[in-house]
């Protein structure tokens, strides 16, 4: 059996089911999709947050807006999910992982793979979900703690970063910078 997985973290709007990993399979990685978003959708099968965890459900008109503690944001929690499977992975005997983040899931991805030693490589696919800019002050411990732009310098391992000139939020110049800012 193989060591090596790779931890896919899709989009919100990206049903893992819809999802081809057959060239990840071929080659000879496992796959573990995380479904983080909770419930959203209208999917039949989703993660399931208790109600005090409610924020942690996908909610686009929700997603900036400010929280009384970081640690009360979708954020917040989808990167402790990332964290999680990264500790499942290694629990089921896999020693070679790569975290893999589409959209939003590369928010959490750039975020997990700063904050572990675990995986031995990273990738985000297209826009991560980069916070709108602000001057309000209140928002600047949220932003610095669960916005991806203060984890690019805590990067150990090779991080990966496809974006289009394109994305629909304008964010290859943030991501540029972003790039810049990596150890």
């Amino acid at each position: 059996s193989s060591n090596k997985l790779v931890l896919a973290m899709l989009g919100a709007d990206e049903n893992i089911h819809d999802y081809d990993f057959s060239e990840f399979i071929k080659n000879g990685w496992a796959v573990l999709a995380v479904d983080y978003i909770g419930n959203a959708f209208e999917r039949e099968r989703f993660t399931i947050y208790p109600p005090s965890l409610g924020y942690a459900n996908y909610n686009k008109n929700e997603l900036y807006t400010i929280a009384e503690h970081p640690q009360k944001t979708c954020w917040y929690v989808w990167t402790t999910v990332c964290l999680r499977s990264f500790t499942f992975a290694e629990s089921e005997g896999f020693s070679r992982v790569a975290a893999l983040g589409v959209n939003l899931g590369g928010s959490t991805v750039i975020k997990a793979a700063a904050l572990s030693d675990f995986p031995v490589c990273a990738a985000s696919l297209f826009s991560p979900g980069f916070f709108p800019p602000s001057d309000d002050v209140d928002k600047l411990s949220e932003r610095v703690s669960v916005s991806v732009d203060g984890y690019a310098h805590m990067y150990k391992i090779p991080f990966f970063q496809i974006c289009c000139s394109n994305d629909v939020d304008s964010s290859l110049d943030r991501i540029s910078e972003l790039n810049e800012q990596a150890a």
